[in-house]
């Protein structure tokens, strides 16, 4: 059986979009847990009302803890020996469950991914293509030593379905931004097989108040500790490409959020100690990575040496 694990927040103009997107489909071995995640809208009464009338549909009222704390939630509920992630604000195609039904049973896979479709707000396609990953079975090296590239795919937690011993003592970090990213590594570790299908199934509503489009330097410093894990593990499987390219992106993260914390309130401040401190510990790893010019080291030893000189050029550039 799958369990569907849905946080619900304030998303009371597109629930029932995504609740009968899992009641359409055509495979019926699966229950689907609602997490109410202490909405203030009309989300608890119309989680209630699905549930009174389908007992495959369970709702579990909580106090706001965020999508990570929401998602926590369903996983301890969850009686399924699969697990798959559904946000509230989008939708999938009725033939989901059963292609990747076919794909576990007939791969032995741990874990299979699909293709993701980026959506406008009625559920549109934008017409963009996203980078995927290749059709096939992978092992676990296989799969970490995608990183190389920047798939969107790999790091997203509901374009994938998981076998539930995945999750044992593995859990979404709370209080966090890129949830996804902060664990899609580790689960991919623990992966004996893991098959990717080609099939574009799962609608990604992209609005403007979505999480991932209203993002503070504060809040997407959280990529950060992804990036250190990812590249630690990268580094124990030997897959240098890969580790390359994840050190790529926390340069980029860093010398953008950086500046711009050192510059704002108390708060924001003391994040740019945490991670001043984080790039510190990755600073001599950076400073060999091949994939960096000289250009960016230079920057690099400005912000460890002078990061008050290199936030005022910062700010005086980009006006932040």
């Amino acid at each position: 059986m799958i369990s569907v694990i849905v946080p619900v927040y304030r998303t009371e103009k597109y629930l029932e979009t995504c609740i009968k997107s899992v009641l359409a489909q055509d495979f019926s071995e699966y229950e689907l847990i609602l997490v109410d995640d202490g909405s203030p809208d009309s989300c608890p009464q119309i989680c209630e009302r699905y549930a009174a009338s389908n007992p495959k549909i369970k709702v579990i009222h909580k106090e706001n803890g965020g999508l990570s704390d929401a998602r926590n939630a369903g996983l301890k509920s969850a009686r399924g020996d699969y697990i798959f992630f559904l946000d509230a604000d989008d939708a999938i195609l009725p033939n989901t469950f059963s292609l990747v039904m076919d794909a576990i049973k007939k791969e032995k896979a741990d874990m299979v991914i699909f293709q993701l479709v980026r959506c406008d707000d009625k559920l549109h396609p934008s017409g963009e293509e996203l980078p995927c990953l290749q059709k096939g079975t992978y092992s676990a090296r296989e799969m970490l030593g995608c990183f190389e590239k920047n798939i969107p795919a790999l790091v997203t937690a509901c374009s994938k379905l998981y076998r539930k011993e995945l999750f044992d003592k593995l859990y979404f970090p709370c209080g966090k931004i890129h949830e996804d990213e902060l664990i899609c590594h580790f689960l991919i570790e623990r992966c004996r097989r893991i098959c990717v299908l080609d099939e574009k199934l799962y609608l990604y509503r992209d609005t403007p108040a979505s999480i991932m489009n209203s993002l503070s330097p504060m809040k997407h410093s959280d990529v950060l500790w992804a990036y250190r894990d990812r590249i630690e593990i990268l580094e124990r499987f030997g897959l240098t490409n890969a580790k390359y390219n994840q050190m790529i992106n926390f340069w980029n993260v860093f010398k953008g959020c950086y500046p711009v914390l050192l510059r704002a309130d108390a708060q924001s401040k003391k994040r740019a100690l945490e991670v001043k401190a984080l790039f510190l510990s990755q600073y001599g790893e950076l400073k060999r990575c091949p994939w960096l010019g000289q250009c960016e080291k230079i920057k690099m030893m400005l912000l460890k040496y002078l990061p008050g000189l290199y936030s005022g050029l910062y700010a005086l550039v980009f006006n932040k």
